[in-house]
């Protein structure tokens, strides 16, 4: 059975349901075992079913009309019972429940690893990755017959799942085993192996490796494979987070890498530099570049064509790809110059809701064909490396900025970050009762908060609300969440700007004419372009501009929230490498 997975979250709203269509994502002989990281306050709901219910079957289920057809399914649910079991059903009748453990139970902070095996109506689910702490089995007597799909699902919170894998199932006698025994933690008191000097050997190679070591030692597991595949894992971070150092330092080891190896660098969902720099790396590698140790033995055109399919070109600006556009190679081939169009027609966009390897639409998924899933994945944003991800969700939710500031990441009890001093917010206009810095990251309703107009030298008015994280924090912002106050004066034109000096700032949102808000009290949420997104900076501000002539402009919010990746005490902060765009 192939190995599927996706690397992003997929968010189930409340009562929904999303079903993995494609042949892969399906049982194979009723067979499979899932893994997936969860995240949600309680209730996380898995399906095996023989067809696909509709998305909202939660109310089917009330009515008992499932009874007597032929919509057959197991129901697990993961923090059943206030959070504290996991419980096993049968077309809607309980047939196993079991206490979760405390280190095991759903969270809505952070995620947490669940697997889930599955054999012809034997189940077996635990915590971790798969074979590790069980927590519960069952088998059916009278196994269901054509169970092959799998559904994410949610009662009344939303759930997050990512990583989303479907493997083989696990051997047979470790179930035997399991149930004969009749202890969840049986499976962990069995006598611990020997590792082999093999695994010894890999473990000692990849404890403090250095950028200097990084490149010989993937050279080495290339020669080496399978047997030193346990250590490329390994290398391929450290390669990752300190490639800018190692193309300067260490450009001929760089160059001495396998095909492989560069596919799998450029392939990476990680992030430590911009995607120019990795086209310079793979220019540099295949030696088409002055000055690079391999430039006088280039490796074939046809293949640098595969691994350019790699670079995401639509997350370069459009000033980086006039400039690529100017260099004599990327004229060589028609391939090249077709996926420089391809970026230059969709600037700044991003596919949202959308995994690897995935489509969703009304809530089902299906594969995508090979080509569409190389298309798809030069659009999504990688992940920079040692930041902490703060993803949007949904209007509202728990997963910004803000809310982690005011519980200390998840380490205490909410308070106002403004009082606690964590974060810092300034109005263009001063302090009063109607203009309270500390009500815009209070996570209420407001019936009047604005932000008055400031007169400029040029003898125009601004208005805006900023947030300064501090000195020891940069936020690389993707997502914008706002809600409005008990007014009718809605936000139409306004600019999301960030600066580290709070003297210099950097449109990354420019909306015009934008109606979203257009009721008192409701939220509204923006992306911010994957290439605005890249850089990451410690202040932020939503600017309202108005000429002299016009109106004087306010910007009346009750809340503002940020998302994105956080980095926290860097001495070499994420800095794009060029300036941020704007989108509408």
């Amino acid at each position: 059975m192939l190995r599927v997975s996706t690397e992003q979250s997929v968010v189930v709203p409340p009562f929904g349901c999303t079903w993995l269509q494609s042949e892969a994502h399906q049982l194979s002989a009723e067979k499979g075992c899932l893994s997936v990281e969860v995240k949600g306050e309680t209730d996380i709901t898995i399906i095996y079913g023989s067809v696909t219910p509709p998305t909202r079957w939660h109310y089917e289920r009330l009515r008992g009309s499932r009874q007597g057809s032929d919509d057959h399914a197991y129901t697990l649910i993961l923090g059943s019972h206030r959070n504290s079991s996991a419980k096993l059903e049968k077309d809607n009748v309980t047939c196993a429940q079991a206490q979760l453990p405390h280190a095991a139970r759903p969270s809505k902070v952070s995620f947490k690893p669940f697997w889930i095996n599955y054999d012809c109506g034997s189940f077996m689910v635990g915590s971790g990755a798969p074979g590790e702490d069980v927590i519960l089995a069952w088998e059916d007597p009278q196994p269901l017959d054509d169970i092959q799909y799998i559904g994410l699902s949610a009662w009344d919170k939303h759930v997050s799942y990512r990583h989303i894998t479907l493997g083989p199932a696990l051997l047979p006698n470790i179930i035997k085993q399991h149930q004969q025994q009749g202890n969840p933690s049986a499976m962990a008191s069995e006598p611990s192996r020997v590792q082999s000097l093999a695994v010894l050997c890999c473990e000692q190679l990849t404890k403090d490796v250095k950028p200097v070591h990084v490149c010989p030692g993937l050279v080495l597991a290339e020669v080496l494979s399978p047997v030193a595949d346990l250590i490329k894992p390994a290398l391929m971070h450290v390669l990752i987070a300190s490639l800018a150092q190692v193309l300067q330092n260490h450009s001929r080891a760089f160059c001495s890498l396998g095909e492989e190896t560069v596919q799998d660098l450029l392939s990476s969902d990680l992030q430590a530099v911009s995607e120019v720099q990795l086209l310079d790396a793979l220019l540099l590698w295949a030696g088409r570049t002055e000055g690079s140790p391999a430039a006088s033995d280039p490796r074939p055109l046809y293949i640098v064509e595969a691994l350019m399919h790699l670079i995401r070109f639509p997350l370069m600006t459009k000033a980086e790809l006039q400039a690529l556009s100017r260099r004599p190679f990327m004229k060589e081939s028609p391939i090249i110059l077709e996926l420089l169009r391809e970026a230059r027609q969709l600037p700044g966009k991003v596919h949202e809701n959308k995994q690897p390897g995935l489509e969703i639409k009304k809530r089902h998924i299906r594969a995508l064909t090979a080509d569409e899933a190389a298309a798809a994945a030069r659009f999504e944003p990688r992940v920079p490396c040692g930041a902490r991800p703060l993803i949007y969700e949904y209007d509202g939710d728990q997963n910004g900025v803000i809310y982690h500031f005011g519980t200390n990441f998840g380490t205490q009890q909410w308070v106002n970050p403004v009082l606690a001093g964590r974060v810092e917010v300034k109005a263009s206009s001063p302090v009063c009762r109607s203009t309270d810095p500390k009500i815009l990251v209070g996570g209420g309703f407001q019936r009047i908060n604005f932000a008055g107009p400031r007169r400029q030298p040029d003898g125009s008015h601004v208005a805006w609300w900023s947030l300064d994280l501090g000195p020891h924090h940069r936020l690389a912002c993707n997502h914008l969440t706002l809600r409005h106050d008990g007014t009718q004066e809605f936000l139409r034109s306004w600019t999301l700007q960030a600066s580290n000096d709070q003297l210099s700032w950097t449109d990354l949102l420019k909306s015009q004419d934008n109606v979203r808000l257009k009721l008192p009290g409701q939220f509204a949420s923006w992306a911010v372009p994957a290439h605005a997104a890249s850089e990451a900076f410690r202040s932020f501000r939503i600017l309202v501009q108005n000429p002299a002539s016009g109106s004087q402009p306010t910007v009346h919010l009750s809340h503002l929230e940020l998302y994105g990746y956080l980095f926290i005490n860097q001495h070499g902060w994420p800095i794009a490498s060029h300036t941020a765009g704007l989108a509408s």
